[in-house]
């Protein structure tokens, strides 16, 4: 019988901070299921009420984290009034949620390799997604006469790339506040992407 409830939702999550835990620390292929039931306190038979094998709970957190991503630029990024607001606000998502999930960002970039060819397809349409976000807002700006770009698609990856790579060298007790590492980066993002103040 399966755990049903606020008890199963509790368990859920702390399997999941776990798991990315120690998929973190020791990489996808030597974390064990065994280890994971044992950072949890319970059997590792007792996993299986929650997911069938060690593919699918990868599969399941770099679904997750890649949807949530795409929520939260739903909620604060798509609604601003104007593509100014919006690029600005894409910046400080990105920031904020990959310093914020650090760990389960890691795992992927760096474990997207190690699903199965149905999930790994799963993830990258998601991904795709998220760029596709990306380049449209860059677009709207280059129509708007805000941005100069030369080529919207190349320009999307590197600027991906550049808040990405925040989620690796952060430091939280570090000089800089997130706050600090945002606006220094919003400035950096509008220097790539051409940005005319007088339009």
């Amino acid at each position: 019988m399966r755990p049903v409830g606020a008890k199963r939702e509790t368990t859920e999550q702390a399997i999941h901070t776990a798991g990315v835990e120690l998929i973190a620390t020791y990489g996808y292929e030597a974390m064990t299921l065994r280890m994971l039931a044992e950072k949890v306190g319970m059997k590792a038979g007792s996993l299986y009420n929650y997911f069938s094998t060690k593919q699918e709970f990868l599969a399941i957190v770099l679904k997750a984290v890649m949807r949530d991503l795409l929520m939260e630029f739903t909620e604060r990024v798509d609604f601003q009034p104007t593509p100014l607001a919006r690029f600005k606000a894409l910046v400080i998502v990105h920031i904020d949620f990959h310093t914020r999930r650090r760990q389960e960002v890691f795992i992927g970039n760096m474990e997207l390799r190690s699903l199965d060819e149905e999930n790994y397809r799963m993830v990258s349409r998601l991904r795709a997604e998220y760029e596709r976000r990306v380049r449209q807002l860059i677009e709207e700006g280059v129509a708007e006469g805000l941005f100069t770009v030369t080529d919207c698609n190349l320009t999307t990856k590197a600027l991906i790339s550049m808040l990405t790579g925040i989620c690796s060298w952060y430091d939280p007790e570090g000089r800089l506040t997130i706050e600090s590492l945002e606006q220094q980066h919003i400035e950096l993002a509008l220097r790539m992407v051409g940005y005319n103040s007088a339009a």
